[in-house]
């Protein structure tokens, strides 16, 4: 997993207009852009003004395009070996390297590594991270060394979901049990305050149903039998609750 420095506030914007003009857009797109990423900014202590500074880098994480921006300016952003995979998800980079490949992943991070030199970019060691994944059961196995700087993990949480490295889905079951059992103390509230049942199913799916049912595809089929049973006793407390039943 890659984490970028401030990744949203560091895009220099002449190599990101550079790279949407070859993308075939519109011409009046690419003005369009361009105007909505122009800004300046000016000081003034004293009552004196400082001159106006045009500001070259960042885009709006929080509007609606900012997002996009972000993808185009990663696009190009690629392993060496058709064997590897990188998955880009807004300022979200995770680099996959099976155990069979013909580029090894140190010769793949320091392919990303000229990319963000290139692109003007900042990786964040810190939080940058290795999970090395490998079956429960295995006899033989070799721990390969980190990379330089790079913490190894036991598990971690991609896009919400917590994964560890012997496919088990353990503590992200235990993850959202905790937060959906937290969120029943609040439909109990907005019932003793007298909220009707339809409008408190409706408040139910927002913030405990929507909870266990998110990526539900990606983890699903690692469930082991005493974590489904876990999930049902949930289901039947609150059933017996009357609070919702899932099916």
């Amino acid at each position: 997993m890659i984490d970028f420095t401030k990744a949203f506030d560091t895009v220099d914007l002449v190599i990101l207009l550079h790279k949407l003009s070859q993308l075939s857009l519109p011409g009046f797109v690419i003005n369009w852009i361009c105007s909505f990423l122009s800004d300046s900014q000016q000081c003034k202590v004293n009552g004196l003004l400082s001159n106006v500074v045009d500001i070259g880098l960042s885009i709006v994480q929080g509007s609606g395009i900012g997002p996009t921006l972000y993808t185009a300016m990663k696009n190009d952003l690629c392993t060496v070996s058709a064997v590897n995979d990188i998955f880009k998800y807004a300022d979200d980079t995770t680099l996959l390297v099976p155990q069979h490949t013909d580029v090894e992943l140190d010769v793949e991070f320091q392919n990303v590594k000229a990319w963000v030199a290139n692109n003007c970019l900042k990786l964040n060691l810190s939080k940058t991270k290795e999970i090395l994944f490998k079956w429960p059961r295995v006899q033989y196995f070799h721990m390969p060394p980190a990379l330089n700087d790079i913490e190894q993990l036991d598990c971690c949480k991609l896009l919400g979901v917590i994964f560890q490295s012997n496919f088990k889905m353990d503590s992200h079951i235990e993850f959202i049990l905790s937060q959906c059992t937290q969120r029943m103390y609040l439909l109990k509230l907005l019932r003793h305050q007298g909220l009707p049942d339809v409008q408190l199913s409706v408040v139910a799916y927002a913030v405990i149903i929507s909870r266990l049912l998110y990526a539900l595809p990606a983890w699903e089929g690692f469930l082991s039998i005493e974590l489904v049973n876990r999930i049902n006793v949930f289901n039947d407390v609150c059933s017996i609750l009357g609070i919702f039943s899932v099916a």
